[in-house]
C-alpha cells in the first residue's frame, strides 16, 4: 500500500510540474517586469525614471521571443537569453544568461 501512495504522490508531483512548465509567453511576462525593476533603479524612482522603465521594459517583452531559445524538458524548461543572435558569432563579449523555468518560477542558472 506504501508503495502505491509513494507512485501516486509521484505522479501528482510529475503532473503539477508539467502543467506548470513555464512558456515563452510566461518568461516574456517576467523579463519584461526584471527588466522594468532594473531600469527603474539605473534611472530613477521618480516619474521620468518610472516612464522610460516602461517603455524599455516593453520594448524588451515584446522582442525576448526572437532572443530566447527555450528547451522544453517537459518538467522544467531551460531558457538561454542571448546566445541566438546573429551577433553573438562575431562579438566574443557578448552577454548571455541561462535560467531554469520550474513550477511557474524562473531561476537564474548561468551567465556570461
Amino acid at each position: 500500500m506504501k508503495g502505491k501512495l509513494t507512485l501516486v504522490l509521484l505522479i501528482l508531483c510529475a503532473g503539477g510540474l508539467v502543467y506548470t512548465n513555464p512558456t515563452i509567453d510566461d518568461f516574456s511576462v517576467f523579463t519584461k517586469s526584471q527588466s522594468q525593476d532594473y531600469l527603474e533603479g539605473e534611472l530613477g524612482d521618480n516619474v521620468v525614471g518610472r516612464a522610460l522603465a516602461q517603455a524599455g521594459s516593453s520594448i524588451a517583452g515584446e522582442y525576448i521571443d526572437q532572443l530566447v531559445d527555450r528547451k522544453n524538458y517537459v518538467l522544467f524548461s531551460v531558457f538561454d537569453l542571448g546566445e541566438n543572435r546573429e551577433a553573438a558569432d562575431e562579438d566574443e563579449d557578448d552577454s548571455s544568461w541561462s535560467y531554469l523555468g520550474i513550477g511557474g518560477k524562473f531561476i537564474k542558472i548561468s551567465s556570461k
